[in-house]
């Protein structure tokens, strides 16, 4: 049996569907923002449980924002996002502000993504930290109307924070 040739991330980065689509890291709007911060946090965990997969595909095809763009193009938007985290993950949190401009469309975006991700109690301390550079990002205020991402100074474990609504 043959084993299929693996690229080079590198190699992957010159080609020109990679290239057009990194041109596109600070456009998108909000749908595209909702789900490049669902690929960011992934990639914070290296995985993703079945029951945040599930509430994902459930938000992304039941959600006002999200049930307007048809399966093909949340699909485009899904593989366009998921090159940009790849290649450019910084370059892809700090555009976040630029994806979603308003204070209610970024309120908005992280109610969605606390509850796909579900418990703050249930999250691993780099995702933690993800969703915590996100809120400062978006500049969500850290309040009581807010959903609160508290971290430990030191050690990076998590302290508090409010528990998700059941839904966004």
């Amino acid at each position: 049996a043959h084993e299929r040739t693996r690229k080079d991330p590198k190699e992957l980065r010159v080609l020109p569907e990679v290239q057009a689509t990194l041109l596109g890291v600070d456009t998108g709007g909000f749908e595209a923002g909702v789900i490049r911060m669902l690929i960011l946090l992934a990639d914070s965990r290296g995985s993703v449980r079945r029951d945040r997969l599930e509430r994902s595909s459930h938000i992304l095809t039941t959600h006002e924002a999200f049930v307007g763009l048809g399966p093909d193009r949340r699909a485009a938007m899904i593989r366009e996002q998921s090159i940009i985290v790849e290649f450019e993950a910084e370059r892809a949190l700090q555009g976040l502000p630029l994806l979603i401009t308003t204070p209610e469309q970024r309120r908005k975006a992280l109610e969605i993504v606390h509850y796909i991700v579900g418990a703050i109690e249930d999250m691993e301390p780099q995702s933690l930290q993800m969703l915590q550079r996100m809120a400062q990002l978006l500049e969500i205020p850290d309040d009581a109307s807010q959903q609160v991402i508290k971290l430990k100074d030191e050690d990076g474990v998590k302290a508090s924070g409010r528990k998700n609504r059941t839904t966004p």
